[in-house]
């Protein structure tokens, strides 16, 4: 009787152990991850706002985000695989994805293997409490906080942005490529806290531009303690980083970057030359667009290659004012995908840059 016990004993504790080892290991921190699951979260709130049914979310899903979880260094991946050295550790399904793209013609095909397949209903349909506690909203959110709330864009996720984001001002700068889109992005913005739109200037090229640029955004944040939110959408980009190149004091006003679609080729960066007054790294978030017919992966005018830049090496002082966070691609329509998702999503994404700083990104 004493031995069938043991027994019975040592192989409870064996099936426990297995199937803690066999359970799948949450995926580590990524920050473009982060983002996606938030959008197809708040994609899922609206449709429940709206009576819609699961399959009109899963489909706005599977249309709306471009997201593979193994898409790092994408463009790369897309243009020439047979050249990709995958660090190690590699991704969950990275060689199989790099494999598969080197077998296709280079044409949209590769975009379709990259997007399109069961990974995206894998890492964004989930139920995304399965992504562990690093994920989990109350983490940087703040208790209260959970992913059902963020859907449904509950008080008290609503609350903690206040107070993330309070004296903080997000200012979109357009040109007239993207005007009408930075218009409704503002729009969906001011809604939860201070938001302008800053449209180019016919006249604002060069230097001279960039320091035209640089006195408006200055006048947008008067006092030192005055904090600015940047989203540069379309042809803006290249001037707004012309001007902060330039103007350390506003430099020393901006907290976060995003370069939404922005022409970025030949841009250089040097950690010391970006410095600011306190010792603290500001993200420069990047995210491509992407028309899923176009070849070379781009938005039909830039490539994603050129929509993009790396990270400049941190100097012997150890300082890392400019720390860059690759958001991947989104789809070149900017009109197609929902504006209130977008917008919700962008104030989640620099709350949580805020909140948890980007040391470790």
């Amino acid at each position: 009787m004493l031995v069938e016990l043991a027994l019975f004993a040592l192989a409870l504790v064996l099936g426990v152990a297995a199937a803690v080892l066999g359970r799948a290991k949450p995926p580590a921190l990524d920050t473009a991850r982060l983002w996606r699951t938030c959008q197809s979260a708040l994609l899922w709130g609206l449709e429940e706002q709206r009576g819609g049914a699961v399959q009109a979310w899963s489909s706005s899903v599977s249309r709306d985000i471009l997201y593979h979880p193994a898409q790092r260094q994408a463009w790369r991946k897309l243009e020439r695989p047979e050249d990709v050295e995958i660090p190690v550790p590699s991704l969950q399904g990275e060689r199989a994805l790099v494999e598969d793209l080197a077998r296709l013609e280079p044409g949209p095909a590769r975009l379709e293997r990259l997007f399109r397949d069961t990974a995206l209903k894998g890492a964004l349909l989930d139920d995304p409490r399965l992504l562990g506690e690093a994920y989990d909203p109350a983490e940087w959110l703040g208790h209260g906080s959970d992913w059902e709330g963020l859907a449904t864009w509950a008080e008290p996720v609503r609350a903690a942005l206040e107070r993330r984001l309070a004296h903080h001002r997000f200012v979109v700068l357009a040109a007239d490529d993207a005007t009408e889109a930075a218009r409704a992005l503002v729009a969906e913005l001011d809604v939860e806290c201070a938001a302008s739109l800053l449209a180019m200037e016919a006249e604002w090229e060069g230097a001279e531009g960039a320091s035209s640029l640089a006195l408006s955004l200055q006048a947008l944040a008067p006092q030192a303690a005055d904090r600015l939110l940047l989203v540069a959408v379309g042809s803006a980009g290249s001037l707004l980083m012309a001007a902060l190149s330039m103007a350390p004091a506003l430099r020393d006003r901006v907290m976060g970057v995003l370069l939404d679609g922005c022409p970025l080729e030949g841009l250089e960066i040097d950690q010391d030359g970006w410095d600011t007054e306190l010792r603290r790294s500001t993200p420069y978030c990047l995210l491509a667009r992407v028309d899923m017919q176009a070849w070379p992966p781009g938005d039909g005018v830039t490539p994603w290659s050129s929509q993009r830049y790396d990270e400049p090496p941190v100097p012997p002082s150890g300082r890392r004012p400019v720390a860059v966070v690759d958001l991947g691609a989104a789809p070149a329509d900017r009109a197609a995908v929902d504006a209130q998702a977008y917008g919700r999503s962008l104030l989640l994404l620099f709350a949580f840059l805020l909140g948890r700083g980007v040391a470790e990104l």
